[in-house]
């Protein structure tokens, strides 16, 4: 679960910033990475609508969802 997580986290840290994934090292795997990185651009599009700040969270299997945790320093 811990390399999904990461998996999972990096495709949040990519949306968030608006990053393509084109950039993402190592690039899409499979139609499923490919259907979520999708899904998380459109749906985070859909709420910067109304929210421009939003944004997903970080995910851990074992926590949850919890805050990025940007520093912004």
């Amino acid at each position: 679960m811990e390399n999904e997580d990461r998996r999972y986290n990096t495709f949040v840290d990519f949306v968030n910033a608006n990053r393509p994934k084109t950039e993402l090292v190592p690039p899409i795997q499979n139609e499923e990475e490919r259907k979520l990185f999708d899904n998380m651009v459109r749906d985070l599009a859909e709420l910067r609508k109304t929210d421009p700040q939003a944004s997903f969270a970080h995910y851990d299997s074992e926590w949850g969802f919890y805050d990025c945790g940007y520093d912004l320093d």
